[in-house]
């Protein structure tokens, strides 16, 4: 679909099946264990989606599993004979059990998932969580008996098969019993495959006990943060907290006498996860390793395996890398791009970087590196050059290397961070990025040289834009009242300086390249919306798009018209104001002024319908913006898609370029879109 030429639309993705394959080198051996269970001087984990058994004191593990389905969550029994674990096999997920030694899986549940394609943070239906004390039967937690599916209950089933039964609970996460058996430590609700990390809000766990006999449940720990997976040893019930001085998820251990928690285990770089309690100890993983903690002595141990690997898929092969075209940053923004000159698009696909042309010319795989993972890239102004991050040592980098291919230029040096799409300013010479710490940064290309421009406290910055002479930033930064308000940042005088007033929430700024204005999104619409079952309001659509002049002499973009008859000498003053106009565009690479002091208060709405407004982007001439349908809770509302909008400036009309577009890239001349 082209408007008039100047726009590409979706080039076309045969072009890199063909050309562009990837070619994979020999995979590493090393793999991840999860999940394990101890008993006596035996381990076994989940690794690769099979289950494997270890000796304690560490070595080559064996494999117990070879089924094609995944396994996790793999539990001895406390006699010992038996693992029991969830398996995703037969097109279902369900509770299985194997001999200790190893042997034919038996199925025990036949029972399907209540939610159709339920989120992995809600973790798998019918997943074991352990034994009742005399080995009889297996725990596991499913959703099909819950008032809410995002909780779930816990059910026993025979080892020897047979009807489930519902305990006497209404929700539950990791649980372990008391040594007599008539009690259980648990968590009321569980959120251990979740990924968030120093949580305090509502799902926040705590360790509980419930007493089968009298029906009572008591809350024994009273933590703002995790306080997950009890393990009952004695008079001791261990856990583990992110309550300690390292602000990571440890084993703590609760005294049910002294009734006074201590810590046992300080690692710092990263949480413990998936803890179980064996006959004589706890095992768990941390930082892709496996730990014991021998009971009672609790001394702390760390196991050297080894998982064999049968080779399967290393050989070196050629991948179809259009299936794996990645457009979009999961955290905001384009991950694509396109030349300035609009003939060629910028792609990335399984970790590398392509580039593909409009109508003439091959395919480039510009990096090429099966061990490293380059994203969120774009193109420099002058074509020349394309910038991106990888993580090709390690930590993530902002990378450099020549549009037509050639070597890899590092221009950072971080120690630890994830970073978003670099933005050129207009002569090439910064590039300005944010990070998953909420910072905003700008590089100097040649110098090299790092400034940190801001920090918003509140969330990632991803709204940010230059101004035509490059030595101005603008952006939107969260304040106390939770609305976003605009800044500009000053290069040359390090300074940036709030411009929106308290009561607005500004954001999307986009500054146009002539050097006059400043263009951003702003909510100031609240068209109440009636509910039809109750007497409640929402506000819907609510954003406008604004022009901010930034000198104060400067007309406003959208003063009043008349029209006037017009004689042929007047025709060519209005030539001679389109040549002016041309000289202000050869203007725009001088320093701008920029008056500071009620820029924001100078703005007028652009005159468009409100809606919900994002992608705001400013050529010469011109205005490009996205709008959003309006969301139910399954989705978009009926009948509303997105669409890709242009705003003409000269004629102020509005027209809709595409319906249905996730995002667009405009290429640096403003005359080029990819979709």
């Amino acid at each position: 679909m082209i408007w008039g030429k100047p726009f590409l639309h979706r080039i076309a993705v045969p072009a890199l099946a063909a050309c562009a394959c990837l070619f994979l080198g020999q995979a590493s051996a090393a793999s991840l264990p999860r999940f394990p269970t101890l008993h006596g001087d035996s381990i076994v984990f989940e690794a690769n989606g099979n289950l494997w058994k270890v000796n304690r004191a560490g070595g080559a593990a064996e494999r117990l599993t070879t089924d094609r389905g995944y396994d996790l969550m793999p539990r001895y029994s406390p006699d010992g004979r038996w693992i029991a674990f969830t398996g995703q096999y037969q097109g279902n997920t369900d509770v299985y059990v194997i001999p200790a030694g190893g042997g034919a899986a038996k199925r025990l549940t036949f029972h399907s998932d209540v939610v159709d394609r339920a989120p992995e943070r809600w973790g798998p239906d019918n997943m074991v969580t352990g034994w009742t004390p005399d080995s009889k039967e297996i725990v596991f937690l499913s959703r099909r008996s819950s008032m809410n599916s995002w909780f779930a209950r816990y059910f026993t089933v025979p080892v020897d098969g047979g009807p489930e039964e519902l305990m006497p609970l209404d929700k539950g996460g990791m649980f372990t019993y008391s040594p007599d058996g008539g009690s259980i430590a648990y968590n009321r609700i569980f959120t251990n495959f979740r990924t968030w990390k120093r949580y305090t809000g509502g799902l926040h766990q705590n360790v509980w006990t419930y007493n089968f006999k009298t029906g009572e449940s008591k809350q024994l720990t009273d933590w703002k943060g995790y306080d997950q997976d009890p393990m009952w040893y004695g008079h001791l019930i261990y856990f583990l907290s992110d309550r300690g001085a390292e602000y990571k998820l440890n084993l703590w251990v609760y005294d049910l006498d002294t009734q006074k928690a201590r810590q046992v285990t300080h690692f710092n770089d990263y949480d413990i996860d998936w803890p179980s309690l064996g006959d004589n100890g706890i095992v768990f993983q941390d930082g892709g390793a496996l730990y014991v903690v021998d009971l009672p002595t609790e001394q702390v141990h760390k196991l050297d395996v080894s998982v064999p690997d049968d080779g399967g898929n290393t050989n070196p092969r050629f991948v179809d890398g259009s299936k794996f075209i990645q457009s979009n940053d999961p955290a905001g923004g384009n991950n694509y791009d396109v030349s300035p000159n609009g003939k060629r698009a910028l792609l990335q696909a399984r970790g590398d970087l392509f580039t593909l042309p409009a109508e003439d010319g091959n395919t480039r795989n510009l990096t090429q590196s099966s061990g490293a993972k380059e994203e969120n890239a774009s193109w420099s102004p002058d074509g020349k050059w394309i910038a991106y991050v990888t993580d090709a040592g390690g930590e993530e980098q902002i990378a450099l290397r020549p549009a037509e291919g050639g070597a890899e230029q590092t221009l950072t040096s971080f120690k630890s961070g994830y970073f978003y799409k670099p933005l050129w300013s207009a002569d090439g010479g910064e590039l300005a990025f944010s990070d998953n710490e909420h910072q905003l940064w700008y590089l100097e290309v040649k110098s090299r040289k790092l400034v940190k421009v801001d920090a918003d406290p509140r969330g990632e910055m991803h709204d940010y834009t230059w101004s035509a002479d490059g030595r101005w930033l603008a952006y939107s930064k969260g304040r106390d009242n939770q609305q976003p308000g605009l800044w500009l940042y000053s290069l040359d005088s390090g300074k940036a300086t709030l411009v929106s007033s308290p009561m607005d929430a500004d954001f999307n700024p986009a500054f146009d390249p002539d050097g006059k204005y400043l263009y951003f999104v702003s909510a100031r619409h609240e068209n109440p919306t009636f509910s039809q079952s109750e007497f409640n309001v929402a506000t819907l659509k609510m954003t406008g798009i604004y022009a901010a002049t930034l000198a104060k002499d400067t007309p406003s973009p959208f003063a009043p018209r008349s029209d006037e008859g017009v004689s042929a000498g007047d025709d060519k003053g209005k030539d001679g104001d389109d040549k002016g106009k041309d000289g202000d565009k050869k203007a725009a690479n001088k320093p701008l002024h920029i008056d500071l002091d009620g820029l924001v208060q100078r703005a007028v709405a652009v005159p468009i319908g409100a809606d919900n407004i994002t992608n705001l982007v400013a050529t010469s001439g011109h205005l490009y913006y996205m709008t959003q349908p309006d969301a139910t809770i399954d989705g978009p509302l009926s009948g509303e898609s997105s669409a890709l909008h242009v705003f003409d400036l000269d004629k102020r009309k509005d027209r809709t370029l595409s319906t249905d577009a996730a995002g667009y890239q405009l290429a640096a001349d403003g005359k080029t879109a990819l979709i």
